[in-house]
C-alpha cells in the first residue's frame, strides 16, 4: 500500500541562496564524482538484469552529477578570479536538472567525448520520458516511452560516462 504523506512538501525558496566556503568546493567536486560513479555503477547493474530504461535513467542522474560537478569546477574558477571565501549559489540553481544537465554537455565537449553519439537526448524531457509511466492522453492509456532505446546506444551512454570519470581522474592527478 502506497502512504500518502501529510504535511508540508518541500518547496524550493525563491531567492534562497547557499553560502559555501570556499575550501568545501573540491570536497563537493570529489563527491559529485563519487556518486556519478555509484549512478554508472548501478546503471551497469540494471542494464544486465533488469532494464534498459531504468539503466538509462541512472545514467542521466550520474551525467547530472557530472553537471553538478562541472557546476562547482565553475565557482571554483571564479573564486580565483575574485578571491572570494565564500561562494554563493541560488539555491535553484544548484539543484535544476535542465541547468545540471546543460553544463554536463559541455563538460563532455570539454573532455572531447561525443556524447550526442549514444543518440539519448540530455535533457529534462528526455529523463521524465524514459524513468516515468506517462499518461498519454491520445491513446487514453498509460505507457513507458522505450521507443529508440537499444543495448546499444545504452552501453554507448555508458562507455562515454566512464571515459569522463576517468579523463577527470586523470586530469585532477
Amino acid at each position: 500500500m502506497i502512504e500518502e504523506r501529510s504535511g508540508p512538501q518541500p518547496t524550493l525558496k525563491k531567492n534562497s541562496v547557499y553560502k559555501i566556503p570556499a575550501g568545501e568546493i573540491k570536497a563537493g567536486k570529489q563527491l559529485c564524482l563519487d556518486n556519478a560513479r555509484g549512478f554508472w555503477q548501478g546503471a551497469t547493474y540494471v542494464a544486465a538484469y533488469l532494464g534498459l530504461h531504468i539503466a538509462t535513467g541512472l545514467s542521466l542522474l550520474a551525467i547530472e552529477e557530472l553537471g553538478k560537478y562541472k557546476l562547482l569546477e565553475n565557482m571554483q574558477a571564479r573564486r580565483c578570479s575574485v578571491d572570494e571565501s565564500e561562494l554563493t549559489i541560488k539555491e535553484r540553481d544548484f539543484k535544476s536538472h535542465p541547468l545540471k544537465l546543460e553544463l554536463a554537455k559541455k563538460l563532455f565537449s570539454e573532455l572531447k567525448i561525443p556524447i550526442e553519439q549514444a543518440k539519448i537526448p540530455l535533457s529534462q524531457k528526455e529523463r521524465e520520458r524514459r524513468w516515468f509511466v506517462n499518461w498519454d492522453e491520445e491513446a487514453r492509456k498509460f505507457k513507458l516511452d522505450v521507443e529508440g532505446l537499444t543495448i546499444g546506444n545504452e552501453a554507448a551512454f555508458r562507455k562515454f560516462i566512464l571515459t569522463a570519470l576517468r579523463r577527470i581522474d586523470s586530469l585532477r592527478e
